[in-house]
């Protein structure tokens, strides 16, 4: 008996040996495709905590300031700034001052009108901020879509036919590689209207499909040759059905993580043409746009820089994480290494089976 038989000892034989995939296939008994990868990505702490953190993220986000026409539970308006004659002041604290203290404060905690400071006009830093989150998810989620769908579309047309139409797309898709993608959605964004996020990301996704295209023709080109598609073709299935019914769902973990991958560097993508003046512009507000715009206050009025580059910060290495928390799920070759305190349960629990059959056999 080994170790592997102590969880489950209701395993079969062929499953319980020292085999490379034995450790696989006990966690696959009686589960779909579908359970097995919920419950890896659910057992990534990492990923786990990153989900939770970018949802509270978006959350706050959205909620805070209010999104089209649902209004928000927070009392300034992005570009609002305080009247004297109503709040009784332009400018809370001397040289605009976050107004949030810490629990080890004399003052203890407290949030105050301004958490996050105000600019040189007055204006709330927290709701300018909260603005950024939305136009940065959006572009993000955008960027996300458009590129998806070129880059599958692409790249399971020229993994699946080959030939010219692989020769075509593939030469296209080196076309745009060696394109520099910060200068070419410069360009895209400034003729399609940098101002709304919208059109700029679909401008962006139509730049950053290249990577996803490659990885989805080479699994194609592994999967046509698999047994299921030759199956499908003597069935009389049509290419689209063959595409999209039987090799497309066998392809998923890697366009997942390919995607999440492609929404994190989107993210940056976006908030490096803001900062240089080619993203989102006024009166639209992004993360990057505010850090371009108090550059000069660096030196004076640092909370400026902190708040919109933690969340930029924030956004990108949740998306990382979740990404690598997938490619853990869909990738069968991934283990659990036991820590030593599992370990030497486990170890306890195979000696007292052990003698407890040892006991039966001499009494019987």
């Amino acid at each position: 008996m080994s170790l592997n038989d102590v969880d489950n000892p209701d395993v079969p034989e062929d499953a319980s040996g020292a085999g490379e995939g034995a450790i696989e296939l006990r966690e696959a008994i009686g589960k779909s495709q579908g359970q097995i990868v919920r419950e890896r990505f659910f057992r990534h702490r990492g990923a786990m905590a990153a989900l939770v953190i970018l949802v509270g993220i978006v959350i706050l986000g959205f909620s805070s300031v209010g999104f089209w026409f649902v209004p928000g539970w927070w009392e300034w308006a992005p570009g609002q700034r305080p009247d004297p004659d109503v709040h009784g002041y332009r400018i809370f604290h001397e040289g605009g001052r976050p107004t949030i203290t810490m629990p080890w404060s004399e003052e203890g905690f407290g949030i105050g009108p301004h958490p996050f400071g105000q600019d040189d006009i007055g204006r709330d830093m927290f709701a300018q901020v909260m603005r950024g989150i939305q136009t940065s998810t959006i572009v993000m989620v955008i960027i996300g879509i458009a590129a998806t769908f070129a880059g599958v579309v692409i790249g399971s047309v020229a993994g699946f036919f080959r030939g010219a139409a692989d020769q075509v797309l593939m030469r296209m898709t080196d076309l745009v590689i060696t394109l520099p993608t910060i200068a070419l959605g410069a360009v895209l964004g400034r003729i399609v209207g940098a101002a709304d996020p919208v059109p700029l990301a679909l401008a962006l996704g139509a730049v950053t499909w290249t990577g996803l295209s490659r990885l989805v023709r080479a699994e194609f080109l592994s999967l046509r040759e698999r047994e299921f598609v030759d199956a499908a073709r003597v069935a009389g299935a049509s290419n689209v059905r063959i595409i999209f019914k039987h090799m497309l769902p066998n392809a998923m973990g890697v366009i997942i993580v390919a995607v999440t991958l492609l929404m994190s560097s989107a993210i940056l993508l976006e908030t490096s043409l803001s900062y240089l003046g080619f993203g989102i512009t006024l009166p639209n507000v992004s993360l990057g746009l505010l850090i371009s715009e108090y550059e000069t206050a660096f030196a004076t009025r640092p909370w400026l820089f902190w708040w919109p580059g933690l969340f930029i910060v924030a956004l990108a290495l949740c998306v990382n994480f979740i990404g690598d928390g997938l490619r853990d799920a869909f990738d069968p070759r991934q283990r659990r290494i036991p820590s030593a305190r599992k370990l030497a349960a486990a170890e306890r629990k195979l000696e007292r089976r052990e003698a407890k059959d040892t006991n039966v056999a001499a009494t019987s």
